[in-house]
């Protein structure tokens, strides 16, 4: 993980066709702020969920390295369309 933080803050705001992020303790090229936008693609709803967490996630300081035993990642699965499975 990346260095502690004595205060993390991070503001999200749903808009429209995505998020703002923003974080009043940090900036790069003088913006606070970072927009997610909902792609035209099959799935949108759920790609903007992922894009999301994993900004969330990385913000935090859980980036991915390869030099970890364990990551977290942040999947679209796709659901088995039986009976037996929709009840669980």
């Amino acid at each position: 993980m990346t260095e502690t933080k004595e205060k993390w803050q991070l503001l999200i705001t749903k808009v429209d066709n995505g998020f703002i992020l923003e974080n009043p303790n940090h900036c790069i090229d003088g913006l606070n702020e970072h927009v997610i936008e909902e792609q035209k693609i099959d799935d949108s709803e759920l790609i903007l969920g992922q894009d999301l967490l994993y900004e969330i996630k990385d913000y935090f300081g859980y980036n991915y390295s390869k030099h970890n035993k364990k990551n977290i990642h942040i999947i679209i699965k796709e659901q088995k369309g039986d009976k037996e499975n929709e009840n669980q």
